[in-house]
């Protein structure tokens, strides 16, 4: 921080308003913000909850799991079980529902 306000020119403060205001963000959460949705849109796929959690950056997958549920409101497998859900319902035929004839 102290080194992004510096090349602003503004002071700590001035810099995390300016932020806020912006991106309705304070610039500590658009990190989080980022492996977060990173990892949304990867819990579509086949990988493990652990394996996404590295890949987007988290080294213990609980801490992932914790932060996960605290922002969304649901873990991450919750969250892809969701996903699937929605997307069988949306798309039957492609789930082995049977075809309708007339």
């Amino acid at each position: 921080m102290p080194h992004l306000a510096a090349m602003a020119n503004m002071s700590i403060a001035q810099l995390e308003r300016y932020f806020r205001k912006v991106f309705h963000l304070t610039p500590r959460q658009v990190p989080l913000k980022t492996r977060l949705d990173a990892a949304t849109a990867l819990l579509v796929t086949h990988e493990k909850v652990t394996d996404l959690a590295a890949l987007c950056g988290y080294t213990d997958h609980s801490a992932f799991t914790r932060q996960f549920k605290a922002t969304v409101g649901l873990t991450p497998t919750e969250y892809r079980a969701l996903l699937r859900t929605h997307h069988v319902a949306a798309h039957p035929a492609t789930h082995g529902a049977a075809k309708l004839s007339m």
